[in-house]
């Protein structure tokens, strides 16, 4: 590691760095405005310049990579979705100096009544749709799987973390097997369709609505270079961003919304076995509510963010919806006999 990236440096030394490095672009002098931060380690900063801005991305390596991102911009860009443009980097410092989509995202949008949520998520589904129909050689270069073997280390969270902080025990040896033999039988066994390069975060507070360009172009998508320790350039099931955009635990989906995009995007897709898609998006689902019961605990609980703690009842009615489904019949009834509920 380089002796400029290292991770014990000032937050003197480091705003340092940012400044020269915002001082060697078309913004030089321009302050720098902080951000909305996220779960990440990542920090965001607008600067702007002769009625133009742009955003610093501080993505400070070895826990960042920004050569992800600039793949993932890359790759997103060469197959017709709309990313920001990139203004400069410095790689060895996680510094990313991009275009600016602005304050509202597809969020604010929702939660301010500003647009009609039905033809944002209507849009949203059509560049998911959109993707699915890209060209492997180009959407896929370079692309490494969304192992099984992440995916069951990121539900354990819930045992690791949920289990002791909200239900105040912890699982014994039996319990704990239990738990990761069923997720691991469910998840190995979902891998029904060809895989998707994958957004990996594919929620309301990611997308931008930009109705000034036309078709899938009209959304702008940004944190698509991380998948948390699974980094960035992944490939997996395409019912994956779906799940993430359907099931957002930020936001409340009018009823029947969910089924109505999900119905969209099998069509548009061509997808013919509807019901083999509806238990992979069911698992993949389950998964996902039960690896953010986790986090959500250790975030608000262990490390006393408790702005995600409101989250957790979102995650539980996504829960309860997919473990409905057939395919999951054997988790159901492990929460069940372990009297573990969004009440108990």
């Amino acid at each position: 590691m380089q002796p400029n990236v290292k991770r014990d440096i000032t937050e003197e030394q480091r705003s340092q760095q940012l400044r020269d490095f915002v001082d060697t672009t078309a913004f030089a002098g321009s302050p720098l405005q902080p951000l909305r931060m996220d779960a990440s380690v990542r920090r965001f900063f607008r600067v702007g310049k002769d009625g133009k801005t742009a955003v610093l991305m501080d993505a400070r390596p070895p826990l960042e990579d920004t050569a992800v991102f600039e793949t993932m911009q890359r790759k997103l860009d060469n197959i017709g979705l709309t990313v920001p443009a990139v203004y400069a980097v410095d790689h060895d410092l996680g510094l990313v100096l991009m275009e600016d989509f602005g304050d509202e995202r597809y969020f604010e949008l929702i939660t301010e009544g500003k647009e009609d949520i039905r033809k944002l998520y209507e849009l949203a589904v059509d560049v998911l749709v959109h993707k699915f129909h890209a060209d492997p050689a180009v959407a896929l270069e370079e692309s490494v799987a969304y192992s099984d073997e992440y995916w069951l280390f990121r539900v354990e969270q819930f045992l690791i973390h949920y289990m002791p902080h909200v239900l105040g025990r912890t699982p014994d040896e039996a319990q704990r097997q239990e738990f990761l033999s069923l997720f691991h039988d469910a998840i190995t066994t979902a891998h029904h369709f060809d895989p998707v390069l994958l957004h990996g975060d594919y929620g309301a507070q990611n997308l931008y609505y930009l109705p000034e360009r036309e078709g899938v172009k009209a959304l702008g998508l940004i944190d698509f270079q991380d998948m948390t320790d699974a980094r960035g350039n992944m490939m997996g099931s395409p019912a994956f961003d779906l799940v993430f955009l359907l099931q957002d635990v930020r936001t409340e989906l009018p009823a029947g919304l969910e089924e109505e995009m999900l119905a969209r995007f099998i069509d548009k897709t061509g997808i013919a076995d509807v019901e083999l898609f509806k238990g992979e998006y069911a698992t993949i689902g389950t998964a996902q509510a039960v690896k953010c019961l986790g986090l959500f605990a250790r975030l608000g609980y262990g490390q006393g963010r408790k702005e995600y703690l409101p989250f957790i009842p979102y995650c539980w009615r996504n829960l309860e919806k997919n473990l409905k489904h057939p395919a999951l019949q054997g988790i159901k009834e492990w929460f069940e006999k372990n009297n573990i509920s969004q009440h108990a």
